[in-house]
């Protein structure tokens, strides 16, 4: 199978649903009532949901397996347990506050992560590995979707101790895939010790050294997409005031 064919045509696909539906969310909702800016979350939890079922439904179905690094407990799955938390509570918790910032940081990390991060295809290129590919595209498409909509119609107000939480939040999710996966045997969310892409990590520093360095980078990442986050905002914040003044003038 042509690689461009693979791997670049689950990317425009999972590319142009992100751009269309936060453009079209965006434009409908950024001035609706807050219990209406949440329908598209809904809806995206619900697309969700739907891929999940779909996954698994294929690999018992067709594959006849259902491998443990495609439970729904990996880290990627960490939005299926934010965003009931985020459309179904009323007040604006703590526990609000950290799913948001968990629903929105490490997706916009992922999702642009990978638009350039190429598919497994060290077993060769397969109807298996391509439906999988699409499969996991779409649905880190929907994650960066959520995200991007939740910044541009203003549903979350970044705060820096947000970050602390939910970075402590995510450490140990991390924690608790690694446990799992010492005891199932599989590599949830690739922090088995037998995890192909992280394999080299612990041959060269352990397996405990090395799921701490991936915590470390992970808290890295999100706090650098946190700060670049804030950054656009403050920008545009301050081209809007100066618009507004020299409007007044």
């Amino acid at each position: 199978m042509d690689k461009f064919i693979f791997h670049g045509i689950p990317n425009l696909i999972g590319a142009l649903f992100s751009i269309v539906f936060v453009w079209f969310c965006v434009i409908k909702f950024k001035k609706k009532s807050y219990k209406d800016k949440l329908k598209p979350l809904i809806f995206l939890y619900v697309m969700l949901i739907i891929l999940e079922v779909i996954k698994i439904f294929y690999h018992i179905t067709v594959q006849n397996a259902y491998p443990a690094q495609r439970y729904p407990i990996v880290f990627c799955s960490l939005i299926m347990f934010t965003y009931p938390i985020i459309c179904h509570s009323k007040k604006e918790t703590i526990a609000v506050r950290i799913s948001k910032a968990l629903s929105i940081i490490p997706c916009v990390v992922i999702g642009f992560c990978y638009l350039f991060i190429l598919p497994d295809v060290s077993s060769g290129f397969s109807s298996y590995s391509f439906v999988m590919n699409l499969h996991s595209r779409f649905y880190h498409f929907c994650m960066l979707a959520g995200a991007l909509y939740m910044i541009f119609v203003k549903l979350y107000d970044f705060r820096f101790k947000d970050f602390f939480a939910s970075g402590l939040t995510v450490s140990a999710y991390f924690l608790l895939c690694t446990v799992l996966s010492l005891f199932i045997g599989g590599n949830l969310s690739y922090f088995g010790p037998t995890s192909a892409p992280v394999q080299f990590l612990y041959q060269a520093v352990g397996y405990a050294v090395g799921n701490v360095l991936l915590c470390i980078v992970a808290m890295l990442l999100s706090l650098a997409s946190f700060a670049f986050i804030n950054l656009c905002i403050s920008l545009h914040k301050k081209r809007k005031t100066s618009r507004n003044l020299k409007n007044l003038l």
